[in-house]
């Protein structure tokens, strides 16, 4: 393994430390774009799991629950590759899909640049940087 991707390995496992409990056990979705934790199952029969994506830039943690005829978003945390959260939110009965969690992540990362900006009195354009974060979001990283 190269230095390179030695340092990538040990900045992986650092964030991981910050945003999964001890001890999780991860797999890799079936399409590749994704690492999952183990769910546990409520004894209402709702199964509870997180699934993580990687892009250059970002990493993406869904709170997910499957229930018995859905499966719900729970939430969402942004973090940086070094492992600093820039956005969270939860939600209540939003369903999930693909498109749910793309136009969520680029609204939190656009309002939190947006923000950022606000603090520091710079002018940006809303409409490049919706274009950018879309951008970045797009680089998902497959993991096999």
């Amino acid at each position: 393994m190269t230095t390179s991707a030695l340092a990538n390995v040990s900045q992986m496992n650092a964030l991981f430390k910050v945003i999964l409990p001890d001890g999780t056990r991860l797999s890799v979705s079936a399409d590749g774009k994704k690492l999952l934790t183990e769910g546990y199952t409520s004894n209402a029969g709702n199964t509870y799991f997180a699934a993580i994506s990687l892009t250059n830039d970002f990493v993406i943690k869904e709170d997910i629950g499957q229930g018995w005829k859905y499966t719900f978003l729970n939430g969402l945390k942004i973090y940086t590759r070094n492992n600093q959260l820039i956005a969270e939110r939860s939600f209540h009965y939003r369903v999930y899909s693909e498109e749910a969690i793309a136009h969520e992540a680029a609204e939190m990362l656009t309002e939190a640049i947006m923000d950022a900006a606000k603090r520091q009195k710079i002018q940006v354009n809303r409409a490049q940087i919706e274009n950018e974060v879309r951008t970045r979001l797009d680089a998902t990283q497959r993991l096999k």
